[in-house]
């Protein structure tokens, strides 16, 4: 896809009104306004402008009845870690709560403490590879210390905060990338039609990235058909997603497309580690967020495992072959995973993220669910947008 870089600011005021109907109407949440210049939100402001000058096209795109593409994204103020997209009076929204964006950032800080993760950035030495505190998975840890009344401290700061000043620059922009990941993923749910297609056939009203429990949940679809075949398209959708998404960060990198200016800044051996690692990481938070929310995969989203193997193989198969950075980017990426292991015992080790290609069951799993999306690659087809020549 081809980006139009520069307009994300001209058209954020007008769209935060609408985002904020939105929330309103349809999320029934607060929204945080990242246009109020305050020091607090600079990082949500940086990661959503990024994002829609990257989803924003320099001819809108249409579907195949001619209509165009539409699309506002905001943060909802909410302390539950998710993330929407929705199609909600003839517009396409996009959104993240605020606590999934603080818990992105407080897990990539985390990995930058340790001081054998990414070792070539920065000093290292200086960090004290601490434990997670209170045995919390970094990421969820400040959400239920906060949630529960808790006050962070002066220790609390330096526990989970790098001491390098290159590393701890590293830890913001690798929570940006994660971010990214997340905010693409949303978008292709309305690019390609997928949250048209669940509203129309009545398999859901929108697209949450966790299934919240029903308590959290404002309104569900009414039951069609078949439940175990609806479910079944549903988790294919979001297998989908997750690939364009993440060939989506890649390309970004490996075509020189980054438009943070720090991140850009980076050599694209480390963009390429970086974003590889976020995205890998990403599909491992998702569990935690499930098991945070009481939440069960396998409903309307894959097993977190599988959605990590979905984009194992994209890389493999289309990102090592194009770049000659790509292999030993992809391997040391998957390589900090034994690191960030250590210290956080249910996160993936390396041989998990390599071993899946070999693992019929797991090969088999996600043939299946292409099965599936070839099901409604026809009502998609319709409803998908193209980008105009």
């Amino acid at each position: 896809m081809t980006f139009e870089e520069d307009s994300s600011e001209k058209r954020s005021a007008g769209d935060f009104y609408l985002f904020h109907n939105f929330a309103a109407k349809r999320a029934g949440s607060p929204v945080l306004n990242v246009l109020s210049g305050a020091d607090n939100v600079q990082l949500f402001h940086d990661s959503l402008m990024s994002a829609i000058a990257h989803t924003t096209l320099r001819q809108p795109p249409r579907d195949q009845d001619g209509n165009e593409l539409r699309l506002v994204a905001g943060y909802l103020d909410k302390m539950i870690p998710n993330a929407m997209a929705d199609h909600f009076e003839g517009r396409h929204y996009i959104a993240m709560n605020t606590a999934l964006f603080v818990a992105v950032q407080e897990f990539a800080m985390f990995c930058f403490t340790q001081q054998d993760f990414f070792p070539d950035v920065g000093d290292p030495s200086m960090e004290a590879s601490p434990p997670p505190l209170d045995n919390r998975v970094p990421g969820l840890w400040l959400l239920d210390f906060t949630s529960h009344g808790g006050s962070v401290d002066e220790h609390h700061g330096r526990t989970i905060t790098p001491r390098g000043e290159s590393r701890y620059n590293a830890s913001i922009y690798l929570g940006l990338l994660m971010a990214r990941f997340v905010w693409l993923h949303e978008f292709q749910h309305c690019f390609n039609g997928h949250v048209r297609l669940v509203q129309d056939t009545g398999r859901a009203l929108y697209l949450n990235e966790i299934e919240e429990p029903l308590g959290l949940v404002g309104f569900q679809a009414p039951p069609m058909g078949d439940a175990g075949s609806r479910d079944a398209v549903q988790r294919s959708l979001e297998l989908d997603a997750d690939k364009q998404a993440f060939w989506a960060c890649c390309q970004i990198q490996l075509a020189q497309r980054e438009n943070i200016e720090g991140i850009a800044a980076l050599d694209i051996n480390l963009r390429l580690r970086l974003t590889l690692f976020g995205a890998y990481a990403m599909t491992w938070l998702f569990e935690e967020f499930q098991n945070y929310l009481d939440a069960k995969a396998g409903i309307t989203h894959p097993d977190p495992y599988l959605r990590l193997q979905n984009i194992v193989a994209i890389a493999a198969r289309h990102i090592e072959p194009i770049h000659e950075a790509a292999r030993a980017a992809n391997q040391d990426a998957c390589g900090q995973f034994d690191t960030i292991q250590r210290n956080i015992p249910s996160i993936y080790a390396t041989d998990e993220l390599r071993s899946g290609t070999a693992n019929p069951e797991v090969q088999e799993s996600l043939e299946n669910y292409e099965k599936e999306f070839a099901s409604v690659a026809d009502e998609l087809e319709r409803l998908r947008y193209n980008e105009q020549r």
